[in-house]
Order: C-alpha cells, then sequence, then structure tokens
C-alpha cells in the first residue's frame, strides 16, 4: 500500500500537508500515514526528499503533546527504516529540538511533582 500512494503524483505532498492541518485528528491520520509508509526504505527515501523533517519539526514545535506525539512516532519509523535514512535524518538540528523536548518535558514533571 505504501509503495502505491508514495508513486501516485502529489500523494506525498497531501499527506504531508495533513501533518499541517489544524484538526489533531487529521494530523494523526496524517502521522500514521507516514509511519505506515516509513516502514519501507524506498519509500522512506521518498518521504525524505519530499522534506518529510521539515512537517515533523513543524508538529515537534506545537503546543499540542499529541501532535508532538505522533512527530515521534514518524521519527522513530523513519530512523529505523534504513541506515541511508537514519544518517540522512540525523543531524544536529534534530537533535538539538530532541534535547528542547526532553528538557522541556523533565521540567514540566518537576513542577507537576512540586
Amino acid at each position: 500500500i505504501a509503495e502505491t500512494i508514495s508513486g501516485a503524483d502529489g500523494a506525498i505532498q497531501q499527506i504531508l500537508s495533513m501533518t499541517l492541518s489544524n484538526s489533531l485528528h487529521v494530523v494523526s491520520m496524517g502521522c500514521r500515514t507516514l509511519s505506515a509508509m516509513a516502514q519501507s526504505p524506498a519509500t522512506a527515501l521518498r518521504l525524505m526528499k519530499a522534506k518529510v523533517m521539515q512537517s515533523l519539526y513543524h508538529l515537534l514545535g506545537s503546543e499540542e503533546n499529541a501532535a508532538k506525539e505522533d512527530a515521534l512516532q514518524v521519527i522513530s519509523d523513519l530512523a529505523f527504516s534504513s541506515e541511508e535514512v537514519s544518517a540522512q535524518m540525523c543531524t544536529p538540528f534534530l537533535l538539538a529540538t530532541l534535547m528542547s523536548l526532553a528538557d522541556r518535558s523533565a521540567c514540566g514533571a518537576v513542577q507537576a511533582g512540586a
């Protein structure tokens, strides 16, 4: 299915636009589709070429924890798809973004426990 979707003209761009929706349900469905597509190394490479990380970075900056979790799932699935994809996505910006999320999460846990 992933190969069929990714082969259709504009399909990947449509799915990426779903991740930028104001509706959390649409964002979730878009991310689930991207995660399924990332299972295929060839399709994961196509996602990288389509600049999937830009959409995921946008979600990681969201105020909605559900959107962040959806983005993290896609990032995880992409990273495990192949060494080539993992090497492309492992940038200093991604690592800094993930560290920032972890710091904010830790601060929130400390404040909630106080």
